[in-house]
């Protein structure tokens, strides 16, 4: 501490069954407090994290690195000025509401890597590849703090896919392979 200046050096913790290493400071001669932190967090449960949104909507691991910065005096006012970015690998995963090609639910992937960008009251993911046991997807879109979604799962050579909606509902819609080829020119 130094004058109204916190800053938390080397903060480790266990989080959501994984591991978190970081630093965090925080400016308390502003008006409002300013807040910004950085790390890394290893092997955290997506299943604890859904369970602690009260949603049962993801299972897998994830890990990956996040710089943020926010400020404000109250949970709201911190959620409303947020912004930042995270670098992330999902691993043996599944989207528990979702189902495509006419498969049941869960869909299941090996991997969803890729960059999460977060601000304006969104997440928003750009580029994202997810590797499932049929295909590989360019996964893009967002996802609100209210729980609405809006992404595509692009593929070459095959069916294509918006989901839209809640997290609680998603509403899953093939797209033409004619359509999806002119998104990605």
């Amino acid at each position: 501490m130094n004058a109204g200046d916190v800053e938390l050096e080397v903060l480790r913790s266990d989080a959501l069954g994984g591991h978190h290493t970081g630093k965090w400071t925080g400016d308390f001669t502003a008006s409002p407090p300013k807040y910004t932190g950085g790390g890394v967090l290893q092997k955290v449960s997506m299943e604890q994290l859904s369970t602690l949104m009260h949603e049962n909507w993801a299972s897998g691991l994830t890990s990956g690195k996040y710089a943020i910065s926010m400020q404000g005096k109250d949970v709201a006012a911190l959620l409303n000025s947020v912004t930042g970015s995270a670098d992330f690998t999902w691993t043996s995963g599944s989207l528990r509401k979702l189902a495509l090609d006419g498969n049941p639910a869960p869909l299941t992937f090996a991997s969803l890597v890729g960059i999460i960008n977060v601000g304006g009251g969104k997440l928003t993911f750009d580029n994202c590849e997810m590797k499932t046991a049929a295909a590989i997807f360019n996964l893009k879109g967002t996802a609100t703090y209210d729980r609405k979604l809006s992404f595509t799962l692009q593929r070459s050579g095959g069916t294509s896919y918006a989901v839209a909606g809640s997290l609680d509902q998603p509403e899953v819609t093939a797209v033409p392979t004619s359509t999806t080829q002119a998104q990605l020119q």
